[in-house]
């Protein structure tokens, strides 16, 4: 059961996030994959490190292929990258200080 729940997470909360960047993309286009740390620090705070870092897979993907132009594509092109590199990185270190943060 907790495997199911930890599953849920991994993909529930990115997919969640994916909604929220759709919604609110006029307001949120500079800063692409904020909604997706929230959710990444959610999974981290509720199921681990470990959990955190297959949400951020699971959020780049999401981002490259809904977010990311060209849409509905897995086509990377250089810039897209190095968004991608650099989304990973701030998620786990969010990751790292949410779980870190759990322990205290």
């Amino acid at each position: 059961m907790w495997r199911i729940r930890t599953f849920a997470w991994i993909i529930i909360a990115p997919g969640i996030a994916l909604v929220v960047d759709e919604l609110a993309q006029h307001w949120l286009d500079p800063m692409v994959g904020s909604p997706f740390l929230a959710a990444i620090f959610l999974v981290s705070r509720f199921r681990g490190f470990r959990s955190a870092v297959a949400a951020t897979l699971v959020s780049a993907l999401l981002l490259d292929f809904f977010v990311l132009p060209p849409v509905f594509s897995f086509q990377f092109s250089p810039a897209d990258l190095v968004r991608l590199a650099l989304f990973g990185v701030i998620a786990i270190v969010t990751a790292g200080l949410a779980s870190l943060s759990k322990n205290v």
